[in-house]
């Protein structure tokens, strides 16, 4: 019992014993190896001897599927808080945008996938983006009768459902959408019209929109032609920058450089042609 008239006694501590010494001498020596020594972080993605292939889909007119495209990646390697470009012809950029995502036509025959450390080869595209992979390259199937803010919705509640938290708040979450939309140059309609057709300005915005609310760890993109998109892209990664998340831009080889400056980025990566990326 505690009251007004007692008087704290000093605490008597036992006096240490050789084996109390001796133990938090190691203790302390364990600690100091750890900092002289740290354990290696895994990348944000990496890919290693990677043998795969997509099948494209034919085109209306050509009656039957394209051919494979194959591709080769010996090692590549997306270091956490990163922004790299990587340099790809169209083909290329597709195979690989497919592979990583876990597309249904994309083949792993060889090699292996990992995002933060985990494989993800045997997941699928959905337990991909749940464990923190966003891909828009090529931006994402569009689905009839429904909007971006039913989509958007969609998605934040089923990856706040993965994290054991409760759906948003309709009032909240449109609010914010509306200000991420505006920052974007996206009207607050287009949160409810038709989702727009890929390859327009619109569409790649709304991907960028996407990115934003899902706030991916590892975020694969593909660069925009137009300058004034590309400069909402640099501004979008600006906002999203952190030392634990990473991006990758896939951009044709002839502006790889061009997309790199503007978005600030650390390095430009090329596949050789036996698929080998370099710096």
């Amino acid at each position: 019992m505690i009251d007004g008239s007692s008087k704290e006694t000093p605490a008597t501590l036992p006096a240490p014993t050789a084996s109390s010494v001796a133990g938090e001498r190691a203790r302390k020596g364990t600690l100091e190896a750890a900092r002289a020594h740290p354990l290696p972080v895994a990348p944000a993605l990496s890919a290693k001897a990677i043998k795969a292939s997509y099948a494209r889909r034919g085109s209306a007119d050509a009656g039957s599927p394209c051919a494979p495209i194959s591709l080769w990646i010996d090692s590549l390697a997306i270091g956490r808080g990163s922004v790299l470009v990587l340099a790809l012809g169209e083909l290329e950029a597709e195979a690989f945008a497919a592979l990583v995502s876990g597309h249904p036509r994309a083949r792993l025959e060889a090699g292996s996938l990992h995002l933060r450390g985990t494989a993800i080869e045997a997941m699928s595209p959905s337990e991909r983006s749940l464990a923190g992979l966003f891909v828009s390259h090529p931006p994402h199937p569009s689905i009839k009768g429904l909007a971006p803010l039913a989509i958007l919705r969609a998605a934040t509640d089923a990856h706040r459902a993965a994290q054991g938290l409760h759906p948003a708040d309709p009032i909240a979450y449109t609010r914010d959408l509306r200000i991420i939309a505006r920052r974007l140059g996206l009207a607050a309609a287009a949160l409810s019209a038709p989702v727009p057709p890929p390859g327009t300005s619109e569409r790649f915005r709304m991907e960028l929109l996407t990115m934003e609310v899902l706030q991916p760890a590892v975020a694969v993109l593909g660069a925009p032609a137009a300058p004034d998109d590309l400069a909402v892209l640099a501004g979008s990664l600006e906002v999203m920058r952190s030392p634990e998340r990473a991006f990758l831009i896939l951009a044709d080889v002839a502006r790889a450089s061009d997309v790199a400056v503007a978005c600030a980025a650390a390095a430009v990566l090329r596949l050789s042609r036996l698929g080998e990326a370099h710096d």
